[in-house]
């Protein structure tokens, strides 16, 4: 499927479609929280929403393939969407629920830190990501 989708992506006359966030959405800041999301940061564990959605449903994509663009392009939103509102990830981790006193790693001084009493990781817990998935489809090669 990735070889076709290479030379798809060389053809002048293919479509492209992506799905996800981009440059200039309503918030600026959601492409660098997913990408946060999806592999993780220094102190926060990946909750790869991305791929998990990719290694669940690209079997039924494959087999969908031949639909027109949009409705192609609208069902594996929905997909992506539906993986991130199931909120199966790493919940947050109890000091970050609770709050709690903590050691700064480089100076090793204590501080305290106000615990949000929220145990869903931010991917899941305001709707925001799921909601604001995007689609852009363009004509030719990218």
């Amino acid at each position: 499927m990735f070889e076709e989708l290479n030379k798809q992506l060389e053809d002048k006359n293919s479509t492209i479609i992506e799905i996800g966030y981009f440059d200039g959405d309503k918030d600026n800041l959601l492409p660098s929280i997913a990408f946060w999301n999806e592999f993780g940061t220094y102190t926060a564990p990946a909750r790869p929403f991305f791929r998990n959605t990719i290694n669940e449903f690209l079997n039924k994509w494959t087999k969908h393939w031949a639909k027109k663009h949009n409705e192609f392009a609208e069902e594996i939103k929905t997909d992506l969407q539906d993986t991130i509102r199931r909120g199966e990830f790493e919940p947050n981790a109890p000091i970050t629920i609770y709050g709690g006193w903590m050691r700064n790693k480089k100076s090793g001084k204590l501080f305290y830190v106000k615990g949000k009493g929220e145990g869903k990781p931010p991917l899941t817990n305001t709707g925001k990501l799921a909601d604001s998935v995007s689609i852009r489809i363009t004509k030719g090669a990218a």
